[in-house]
């Protein structure tokens, strides 16, 4: 039975040269969950990170090795651990996933490791299962170290929650004289293509009157930025994931479990030129033109309008009041609230590109 509860969550590469940001989508999980879920919970600190090509999967990873100083839950581990986190840098290319867990050397964290495999942790629930610990608390909740503690063990709830936003921009804030100067597209339009190879009988007018509705709402914003019209299809099946070829192409695919993954390609070195967009609809979802209201079926034009912001370098949002936003993080079969832009999605694109009539 497919889960009902999805995280919409952003990734970014960074290439030397060339960098992609990819925005995925993965299963929300509170603490109790993660702590089921979880191999082992353990608190250290972070002694060393070496990023390396894995040819076997084709991206780049990073091996970070935690010293663990305290065994929170579940079977026990080495004195120093190894996870392996998606993203790094490895001579003139890189990748950086924002939403996959993000460590820094000597830091205090807590981690939900999943089961070793090829001698490495994966951590679970991606971001959600690494917490940075500093001066006694868990910054990502807002909330003591005790308190998640246990939390973790079952044995309390903290009481922390996440700062409210009213939006934000994809991966770090780059900023020059207190300006956004992160990725993004530059000045004009760009166009787009479909390479519609979904297994739910979606037609290539049902694909395309999806998308074109989802950059409409975007292209309504008022930013000084539009998407181009349609540019028509593109016959590839065997394209199943980002490929940097200087085509903007959204296509059906595997995206490793996530409901839909957005791949921004752009210079590194000023960081801010996005030069193509690849976007991943994980195709073991059921997918519905008209999907409002559906119990088993996500709707193409939601998701693709909330996935069009990453497109811009929007990045997800979390809170309680953030419901009614486009760039809320969370959805469910049958959503249709992400197809119309709240205001805070129109200010954080002004941001991003300026106002214009």
């Amino acid at each position: 039975m497919k889960t009902r509860y999805v995280l919409l969550v952003m990734v970014l590469f960074l290439v030397a040269v060339m960098s992609a940001t990819a925005n995925a989508v993965v299963i929300k999980k509170e603490l109790p969950q993660l702590s089921q879920e979880a191999y082992s919970v353990v608190v250290g600190r972070v002694v060393s990170m070496e990023s390396r090509w894995d040819t076997d999967e084709g991206i780049i990873n990073t091996y970070v090795t935690v010293r663990v100083r305290e065994h929170v839950k579940g079977t026990p581990t080495k004195t120093d651990v190894v996870i392996r986190v998606p993203g790094g840098e490895v001579g003139d290319m890189g990748l950086y996933v924002s939403e996959a867990p993000w460590f820094e050397p000597d830091q205090e964290v807590m981690v939900f490791l999943g089961p070793e495999s090829k001698g490495a942790h994966s951590v679970v629930g991606w971001y959600q299962g690494k917490l940075t610990i500093k001066n006694g608390k868990a910054e990502e909740l807002d909330a003591p170290v005790d308190e998640v503690v246990k939390e973790v063990k079952g044995l309390g709830h903290h009481k922390g929650k996440p700062a409210p936003a009213c939006y934000k921009l994809c991966g770090y804030t780059w900023k020059k004289n207190g300006l956004y100067s992160g990725g993004k597209w530059g000045p004009g339009n760009q166009g787009w293509s479909i390479n519609n190879n979904n297994q739910d009988g979606l037609t290539d007018n049902q694909v395309a009157t999806a998308l074109t509705n989802g950059t409409a709402a975007w292209n309504g914003a008022g930013a000084c930025w539009n998407f181009r019209a349609y540019s028509g299809a593109i016959t590839h099946n065997n394209i199943t994931g980002p490929v940097q070829n200087y085509i903007n192409l959204i296509t059906f695919g595997a995206t490793g479990g996530s409901v839909a993954t957005t791949y921004n390609w752009y210079l590194r070195k000023d960081r801010t030129s996005i030069i193509e967009t690849d976007l991943v609809l994980d195709d073991s979802w059921i997918w519905a033109y008209e999907g409002c209201g559906s119990t088993t079926a996500f709707d193409l034009q939601d998701v693709a309008t909330h996935e069009l912001g990453h497109w811009l370098c929007l990045g997800d949002l979390y809170g309680a009041g953030d419901v009614e936003k486009t760039m809320y993080g969370y959805v469910d079969y049958g959503w249709c609230d992400k197809r119309t832009l709240h205001q805070c999605d129109i200010d954080g694109i002004r941001n991003i590109y300026g106002t214009c009539p």
